[in-house]
């Protein structure tokens, strides 16, 4: 959009008396075209990608995800960096020198899904200089401007979700790396899929 080549793009989780909640556009895309990864997760390679399935049993049951003190959840590079520094308080300059990536990894309490399954696009089909913009989330709770990425949707993406998600099965997908490239990172969207389709 012609207007985020002058003003950064923003979001308030707060009622400012100056500012709308949000200068951002929305557009609602539809008919894009979505692919089931069932039966052919070999195809996808996390290295190229940034997806991943893979079965396994979790540890944690339903109830432990309403728990906030087990789950962690870094949307940021910034707040990664964060995390590492308080985790690691001696060892994160020698941590934050290496390189690394941070993935999400996504699965259902109950399955299997049937609807609103978590899409996932390819992250070698993004193009990063037109389908990225920078944008803030300013945060009152922290009081702190996170930087994320709003992904446009262009036609060489290509979008993947599993059917019939069970909650063995884990969706891990790429977010953050050392480099700070957004380019690398796998976007996700869930999307609402029809039952009877």
């Amino acid at each position: 959009d012609p207007l985020y080549q002058t003003t950064k793009p923003y979001i308030l989780d707060y009622a400012s008396q100056s500012l709308p909640t949000t200068n951002q556009i929305m557009v609602d895309e539809q008919d894009i075209p979505l692919y089931d990864i069932r039966g052919r997760e070999h195809l996808l390679t996390f290295k190229r990608s940034g997806i991943a399935v893979i079965d396994m049993q979790s540890a944690m049951s339903s109830e432990d995800f309403s728990q906030h003190d087990k789950i962690v959840d870094y949307t940021s590079q910034d707040s990664l960096v964060d995390f590492i520094k308080d985790l690691s308080k001696d060892s994160a300059e020698e941590i934050l020198n290496r390189k690394y990536i941070c993935v999400n990894v996504w699965k259902p309490l109950q399955g299997p899904v049937y609807d609103w399954p978590l899409a996932l696009c390819d992250a070698s089909t993004v193009n990063p200089d037109k389908d990225l913009v920078i944008n803030d989330n300013v945060v009152s709770q922290i009081n702190k401007n996170i930087e994320n990425v709003m992904v446009h949707y262009n036609s060489n993406q290509i979008w993947y979700y599993l059917s019939n998600q069970m909650p063995s099965e884990l969706l891990i997908f790429r977010q953050h790396n050392s480099e700070g490239d957004p380019g690398l990172r796998s976007f996700q969207a869930p999307f609402h899929q029809d039952p009877d389709s």
